[in-house]
């Protein structure tokens, strides 16, 4: 099979931010089974820069290829010929009309769609799409369980260091952990320091100065010991795409094995299951009593090695690269793609 993808104006593909992450991710996956060209050059997953360089002018279209998937880029969009996939974010119109599927991130994003939901901009007429299918967002193959670095992190307390909270990613209005940082003077009391991280350069919002507090940026292969190392991880986002987007900054923590604290929402729900024991109830995060946080901290601080194993096999399970391949080469080969949907 042959497969040719784009994504807005990127002739070449780099861990610096979500989204480029995830078209990575995307092309690996597509690489197990499929012979991919991004930008209209071969993706190779074995090199380092997956064999992609930038180049001067218009982005080619590869000729004669089984599928086209397209995202944010409608004029590479509208000169593909033969089955075309939209990624339905940015929504539009002409695109998601045109698509032969539509790919969404999660199956709550895809069910809404084909049931003709309103997600803001995202289906802003309201309108059914019966070509929706889910796609896996994919883990990319460096995120995964280290035991050396488990074991380097509970040495590291059973010697006095402080238990590490972690908060990663950009900061924004909806993302801004308000709630984490009223109790952080408790939690710095009992021994606990707060890390800010990010593989951008400014990770946004401006934060208080505190004592416990440490702010770094990290290249993205070195996130995978930092999530190892950090005791829980704190995803403070909130807002209505938390209901079925995806979210990198849960996958990524978690593929690692940490525990992360989080919002319940259906789209958490489909990678962590309902009995998540680490879950916030909706609206403790935007309202003022901190003892709900602290208590799933001072739980997840105390989960064992086993149970952070454990956890990494369950997501990459679902979201490593081999496994969202054998899912999208089921998607694009079988004759009944628009009602093929995850197994649960």
């Amino acid at each position: 099979m042959k497969i040719y993808y784009q994504f807005g104006l990127s002739k070449h593909l780099e861990p610096d931010r979500g989204d480029k992450v995830n078209e990575i991710g995307l092309c690996l996956a597509l690489s197990t089974f499929a012979t991919v060209y991004y930008s209209g050059q071969l993706f190779r997953p074995e090199k380092k820069d997956y064999g992609l360089k930038d180049y001067p002018g218009d982005i080619p279209v590869t000729p004669d290829c089984d599928w086209y998937i397209i995202r944010n880029n409608k004029e590479v969009f509208d000169r593909c010929e033969g089955k075309r996939i939209w990624i339905s974010s940015p929504y539009d119109q002409e695109a998601f009309q045109k698509s032969t599927l539509l790919f969404a991130f999660t199956d709550t994003w895809a069910r809404k769609l084909r049931q003709g939901e309103g997600i803001r901009k995202l289906n802003p007429r309201y309108e059914h799409w019966s070509q929706a299918v889910p796609f896996r967002q994919v883990v990319l193959p460096h995120f995964r369980y280290s035991h050396t670095d488990d074991q380097s992190r509970r040495q590291k307390i059973e010697q006095g260091g402080k238990k590490t909270i972690g908060v990663f990613g950009r900061i924004s209005r909806l993302t801004y952990p308000a709630l984490l940082l009223q109790a952080f003077p408790e939690l710095f009391r009992e021994g606990h320091e707060l890390l800010f991280g990010s593989t951008h350069v400014k990770q946004g919002w401006d934060l208080p100065e505190m004592d416990g507090i440490i702010q770094r940026s990290f290249d993205n292969d070195r996130m995978v010991s930092v999530y190892n190392g950090c005791d829980v991880v704190v995803v403070s986002q909130i807002g209505s795409e938390w209901e079925f987007c995806g979210n990198l900054k849960t996958l990524e923590p978690t593929a690692c094995g940490c525990p992360v604290i989080l919002q319940r929402s259906p789209a958490r729900e489909e990678t962590l299951g309902v009995d998540y024991p680490f879950y916030l109830k909706p609206g403790v995060l935007t309202g003022e009593d901190t003892q709900p946080l602290i208590k799933l901290i001072h739980k997840a601080c105390q989960v064992t090695s086993g149970w952070r194993e454990q956890l990494s096999k369950k997501v990459l399970d679902r979201h490593g690269v081999a496994k969202a391949g054998e899912y999208l080469k089921q998607l694009l080969t079988e004759s009944g793609y628009v009602q093929c949907e995850y197994n649960h």
